[in-house]
């Protein structure tokens, strides 16, 4: 599926509506990597995949995702890893064992335990590495006998220094600034009055802000402190030690970690889709093969207001009072196109979208905010065309510009694409944009919009009220009873009545002097956008006749206008 036009369609915004629900990194990751699948066994699948985590959503609640996280970039250097990246690593290797062994163990979700079976089994990598840490993530003492008996000699040697200082504080009381016992440079100190300071010997580290205090380091205390000071450099040895074993244990598992994280994001992400399945009621789809499209009652994410506190947290859209109308679209293979017309915000540009954005999510299996019985078509490829696309740089009015898209989009859609057209014909004269408009919707596989103004009707069409309806519906005007639509298209030609033929309109751009300009350079680019057929020779004509009316056909200044061919 083309990029462009699933940005068209917003598809990344309600990714990112749905990516609020995961819990982890590697969850929000996957969500966001969502595109559309190509076939119907893998759009089922994934279809049915998501109808079974939304049942065991119901029956069990929350997978335990607690210290899931991305661990891949840890592993793409190769330095230790600290104390703290290892334990982020441990952490969430413990989530994805914990994921699995929760689905394993239920009864009933077949298709969720296949997955939890691509997470690899940790068992061993945690064994090794969980008598390392705490339930906080700090290094136990246990973690090795010279660790713990270096911690040992470390407490008993500061005993030793507190009650050496205050020993010395006793003997010195009235020096001592207040009978307290502080670091300085990890070296332990004294409070002395600055007007005693020469009451107690020995190193001064630092004076207090007030500059009423010494904090000095008595020379009995000294020796204390660099034995000390000699047990935590024993100790910050032993620690990378420990850590080099821990780091390399990881390191050489990191394959089967990084591969439990990513099956365990993807379980995080199709929790998430199904609680958006829950909150927005959306329904399973069924796909179909044969070009039909049946959306009963579906609503767009970004509009919905059962979404409009997750629409605040991602973009700050204030909630309002607004309801959406449900939308519902019949086309099948042998109606394949459809023309939405009406009044000026009337909901026809977002009918185009909701209709793009169901079919997308729907193949992308994400949950589909419809009702029950929605048929949704299997498309090789999603076209849209909403929006300006002026270009002052490549020398593009928006109709030059809105032409040139259309004439892309012809060329590349297929009889199993989707084609959504906002505006078709818009822009220039009423009745050659009609014309246009007819030619481009004669293609089946066509889901249009045309702007329907009553006054300004296309030749061979017109707009038709059916028994009950609401709006306008624009058909496509048939040949009379036993006359073919080749007679009808060579009437037209001899008579001029009109620029319709059985392919589509007939199109030419003219320049100042009147002259067709071609395929050449400064072509208009709907020189090539329709197809032409040869008609009969024009009728000779008299010189004077023929200048007055290139004079009246000659566009106006500022660029080129589609005109009728005589």
């Amino acid at each position: 599926m083309s990029t462009e036009s699933l940005t068209t369609l917003e598809f990344d915004r309600v990714l990112a509506l749905i990516a609020l629900e995961a819990k982890s990194i590697p969850g929000k990751e996957t969500v966001a990597r969502r595109r559309p699948l190509r076939t119907v066994k893998e759009c089922d699948a994934a279809q049915a995949d998501l109808g079974e985590m939304v049942r065991y959503y119901h029956t069990e609640g929350l997978l335990p995702l607690a210290g899931l996280d991305e661990v891949a970039p840890l592993f793409n250097r190769e330095t230790v890893l600290d104390i703290d990246e290892s334990w982020h690593v441990v952490r969430a290797a413990r989530a994805t064992q914990a994921m699995r062994e929760a689905l394993l163990r239920g009864d009933g979700f077949t298709r969720l335990s296949a997955i939890a079976e691509g997470i690899p089994d940790l068992g061993d990598v945690l064994t090794k590495t969980n008598k390392y840490f705490t339930r906080e993530g700090k290094l136990r003492e246990e973690a090795s006998a010279e660790l713990r008996a270096i911690r040992t000699r470390v407490q008993a040697k500061r005993a030793t220094i507190q009650r050496t200082l205050s020993d010395i504080m006793n003997r010195n009381a009235d020096a001592i600034q207040e009978p307290l016992i502080v670091m300085r440079g990890d070296r332990y100190c004294i409070p002395v009055r600055s007007d005693h300071r020469n009451a107690v010997t020995g190193i001064l580290h630092e004076r207090s802000g007030s500059g009423a205090s010494f904090f000095i380091e008595p020379m009995g205390a000294i020796e204390l402190n660099n034995d000390l000071a000699d047990l935590l450099i024993q100790e910050r040895e032993e620690i990378a030690r420990i850590m080099r074993f821990v780091s390399q244990t990881l390191f050489d598992h990191h394959e089967q970690i990084i591969d439990a994280t990513r099956v365990a994001g993807e379980l995080d992400a199709l929790q998430a889709c199904a609680i958006f399945y829950d909150i927005t009621r959306a329904t399973r789809p069924s796909f179909s093969t044969e070009r039909e499209l049946h959306i009963v009652e579906g609503r767009h994410p970004l509009l919905d207001e059962r979404l409009a506190s997750q629409r605040h947290d991602a973009f700050g859209e204030e909630p309002g009072p607004r309801k959406v109308v449900p939308l519902t679209i019949d086309l099948t293979g042998e109606r394949t196109a459809l023309v939405v017309s009406g009044p000026n915000a009337g909901g026809k540009t977002v009918s185009l979208k909701t209709a793009g954005l169901l079919v997308a999510m729907g193949m992308s299996g994400l949950p589909v905010a419809a009702a029950e019985g929605t048929v949704l078509p299997m498309v090789d490829a999603l076209h849209v065309l909403i929006g300006d696309d002026q270009s002052v740089l490549e020398h593009l009015s928006t109709f030059s510009a809105y032409l040139t898209r259309l004439k892309r989009i012809l060329a590349r859609a297929t009889s199993k694409s989707l084609v959504l057209l906002d505006e078709l014909g818009s822009g220039t004269d009423p009745e050659e944009g009609a014309a246009i408009a007819a030619s481009v919707i004669e293609h089946p596989w066509t889901l249009a919009r045309d702007r329907g103004r009553e006054d300004h009707r296309a030749p061979g069409l017109h707009h038709r009220r059916r028994p009950g309806a609401s709006r306008r519906a624009l058909r496509r005007d048939r040949s009379p009873p036993g006359r073919t639509a080749e007679q009808d298209v060579r009437d037209r030609r001899a008579t001029g009545r009109g620029p319709v033929t059985a392919q589509g309109p007939r199109v030419r751009a003219e320049n100042d002097a009147g002259q067709d300009r071609g395929a050449g350079e400064g072509a208009h680019p709907a020189g090539d956008l329709l197809p032409r057929r040869a008609g009969p020779p024009a009728r000779r004509r008299d010189p004077a006749a023929l200048e007055r009316d290139q004079g009246a056909a000659r566009p106006r200044q500022g660029g080129p206008r589609i005109a009728q061919r005589e």
